[in-house]
């Protein structure tokens, strides 16, 4: 008897997307904004997000606004309170921050210096916060380096980081392979590599296992 788990199954369906790429990312929307997500990825976020609570998302890669939308919704009815999403990008993505006041969008490029300035006073705003991140810009291996090196500080200890579509190209993929050993805070998680058949983030997920549970970190009395 051939399971409905079967192999061959199995690989036909990152084939189909695979071949459907062109097309997928702008036919798959959220609330009439284009998402550009695999929807099974997006599927494995709400869980993330109702399990770990984070306050604070922190998106690279605004592209429609579709995503950052979708996230914070996901937040606001998980009943995490005072949440926030802070998506990042070099170009304006039409009027999402209208469309949810829980969603910062900051006009600069993901890795660079006035990005984490601005991140960084955007918690300094609100206090200390649960922060989950996931990088889904340029996918150019030096890029995605550059964004792990500035940008993976802003995670909490028991939060996910989520380097995105290292199936489709491979700079997300060696950029983490080459980062990772020298970022002991950091582990790989098997866990949504085959839960929902396929994901678009092969070694990709990431959680931080040390280091602060919220950011800035209290300051004692």
């Amino acid at each position: 008897m051939v399971s409905r788990w079967d192999s061959k199954w199995i690989q036909t369906v990152p084939a189909w997307y695979a071949a459907a790429s062109g097309r997928v990312p702008d036919c798959t929307r959220y609330m009439g904004h284009a998402c550009a997500k695999n929807p099974l990825d997006a599927w494995a976020y709400q869980e993330i997000i109702f399990d770990n609570t984070p306050d604070v998302i922190i998106e690279t890669g605004t592209y429609a606004g579709g995503s950052a939308l979708y996230l914070s919704h996901v937040m606001q009815n998980a009943g995490i309170e005072n949440p926030l999403v802070i998506t990042i990008d070099i170009s304006q993505a039409g009027s999402i921050h209208v469309l949810s006041s829980n969603i910062l969008k900051i006009e600069a490029s993901s890795e660079s210096i006035d990005a984490v300035k601005a991140i960084e006073a955007a918690l300094d705003a609100r206090g200390p916060s649960k922060i989950m991140m996931i990088l889904d810009s340029d996918h150019e291996y030096s890029h995605v380096l550059d964004e792990l090196h500035a940008l993976t500080g802003f995670v909490t200890r028991g939060q996910y980081l989520i380097v995105e579509d290292a199936d489709a190209v491979e700079g997300p993929w060696i950029a983490v392979n080459e980062w990772l050993p020298n970022a002991p805070d950091f582990e790989r998680t098997a866990r949504y590599e085959d839960k929902l058949v396929w994901t678009s983030n092969p070694g990709g997920w990431l959680i931080r296992t040390r280091g602060p549970e919220r950011l800035p970190v209290p300051q004692s009395p």
